[in-house]
């Protein structure tokens, strides 16, 4: 089902749910954001706010990015009405659609610079007390040999050889200095790259809930700092003054548990590994892909050549 037959679909299933005035037009402009599920712009008549209707696609496994539709419907309701993500409307499992998830649009851009207000809107999800979810996210690894063993896992995908023994080098490395967390999880997002900060008049949201999890808000700071992310939302790479100030920002909301209070602290130690996990993912989406997709496998590798330049300084 697609364009015009999931367009129809969707407009019936927004009536249905009583979302949607059956009397008037429904105006769904598919977006170009998403890489595999279809994402549409709902145009709605003022006074009402634009929405966005997600409709998933099953997708292949993913070894760090897993499409998670109750955990994002989850995730939404449980950050509704503070200011950090997109206000939720429905959530649907349509015999005819599959997982559709419903939202109020967030005005703005995505993110282009500012890192300190990056890093405060990260402290405050990592503060969200998560007792009130409708429902148990996932357990993200924590302990610094449990990443390095992800790490490899994900490297073991990938069809490279000489590459593999040098991103084993930086694992091993990783892992030796790591400062795991000390102290209960928090709510993370897993995938905060710059497209997934909208930047509105009221500051930065976070979009694309589709893989959050409980476990070290350091995956948070060590994923938008990460040169290889950025690159990936095709950014330049933050620079060691903007690294300065997301962790400065970071510092400048004192909530959350000592999980959080120690992120920054922990950074310098930490980011490595999950840098290395980054890298190893970039080997493995880069092998991947190189004959379904090569101008994306393409990206990945100069992604791949950016984390590991950064791990080797």
């Amino acid at each position: 089902m697609i364009d015009g037959a999931e367009r129809a679909a969707l407009a019936a299933l927004l009536v249905e749910r009583g979302l949607a005035e059956p009397s008037r037009e429904i105006q769904l402009e598919l977006l170009t954001g998403g890489y595999r599920n279809r994402v549409y712009r709902w145009r709605r008549a003022s006074p009402l706010s634009d929405a966005v209707v997600k409709v998933f696609v099953e997708s292949p496994d993913n070894p760090l990015f897993p499409t998670l539709p109750e955990h994002e419907a989850g995730a939404l309701s449980l950050l509704a009405g503070i200011g950090l993500a997109p206000e939720p409307l429905a959530y649907e499992i349509d015999p005819r659609l599959g997982h559709v998830l419903v939202y109020v649009m967030i005005p703005g851009e995505a993110w282009s610079s500012g890192a300190a207000a990056v890093g405060r809107l990260f402290r405050r999800v990592h503060a969200v007390d998560t007792s009130a979810a409708a429902l148990g996210f996932r357990h993200l690894v924590v302990a610094a040999d449990h990443i390095a063993d992800e790490a490899r896992a994900i490297l073991g995908r990938a069809d490279f050889s000489a590459l593999s023994r040098q991103l084993s080098r930086l694992i091993d490395r990783a892992v030796a200095a790591a400062a795991p967390i000390d102290g209960p999880r928090c709510l993370v997002h897993t995938d905060p790259g710059p497209g997934n900060v909208i930047v509105g008049p009221d500051g930065p949201r976070l979009i694309d809930w589709q893989c959050p999890g409980m476990g070290d808000p350091v995956e948070d700071l060590a994923g938008f700092a990460s040169p290889a992310i950025q690159i990936l939302y095709e950014h330049e790479p933050l620079t060691a003054h903007d690294i300065v100030d997301l962790l400065d920002g970071y510092d400048e909301i004192p909530t959350g548990n000592e999980s959080a209070r120690s992120a920054t602290a922990r950074f310098a130690a930490m980011a490595p590994l999950f840098s290395a996990r980054t890298a190893a993912y970039c080997a493995y989406r880069m092998s991947a892909l190189a004959r379904s997709e090569p101008k994306v496998s393409a990206r990945y590798a100069d992604a791949l050549r950016a984390e590991i330049a950064h791990l080797e300084g």
